[in-house]
């Protein structure tokens, strides 16, 4: 197990938690990661309202969220390869906890803009963090989980456009991402000590 949690030229302490602990920590992820995106989604013509957003500079925004990812997926690689996966997924998840609160927050289109490149960024880093987590445990074991894992954030992404859905017709885009984003740091307590 300790493939998952390998820091180089770093002493760890403490007990490897058990293969099963790992995988539920990061299959809570992968859905938690899902959750987010599909919460974000569900939300976006609310936000387009909210900043008074044209399709066109609603299009250019959403653009944003792919530069920001492409931007931080190398960083994180290097991250997970000099720190370990679970450190910089833990790190990342807080990341996108805060991030996703911020497109509820912008009032115009260069905040909105902004917001969404911090959102990409996060959501890169998480992706790749929570992959390469996946990966290195699936190779400390005997049977494929990376199938399961990719489930577990397609069901998060159903879970979170479903609540997303039902909040649109309740309030603000805001408050939904701020309880998105709280319950979200509630989940990385839990599952950071098991990664890291």
């Amino acid at each position: 197990m300790s493939v998952l949690l390998d820091r180089p030229r770093r002493a760890r302490c403490g007990p490897v938690p058990s293969r099963t602990r790992l995988l539920t920590a990061v299959a809570a992820l992968f859905a938690f990661d899902g959750a987010v995106f599909g919460s974000w989604a569900a939300r976006i013509p609310d936000v387009t309202t909210q900043v008074g957003a044209s399709h066109t500079a609603l299009g250019l925004a959403l653009l944003c969220v792919s530069i920001g990812a492409l931007a931080s997926m190398q960083l994180a690689g290097a991250l997970c390869a000099r720190l370990g996966a679970g450190l910089v997924a833990s790190v990342s998840a807080v990341l996108i906890c805060v991030a996703v609160t911020l497109p509820g927050l912008a009032r115009t289109l260069p905040e909105l803009g902004a917001a969404l490149l911090a959102f990409g960024a996060a959501t890169g880093a998480v992706n790749v963090a929570a992959n390469s987590a996946g990966v290195r445990l699936e190779a400390a074991g005997d049977r494929p989980i990376m199938p399961g894992l990719h489930a577990a954030f397609s069901f998060g992404g159903l879970f979170g456009a479903a609540v997303g859905g039902v909040a649109s017709g309740l309030g603000g885009v805001a408050p939904h991402l701020l309880a998105v984003g709280g319950v979200g740091l509630l989940l990385t307590a839990a599952i950071a000590p098991v990664l890291v």
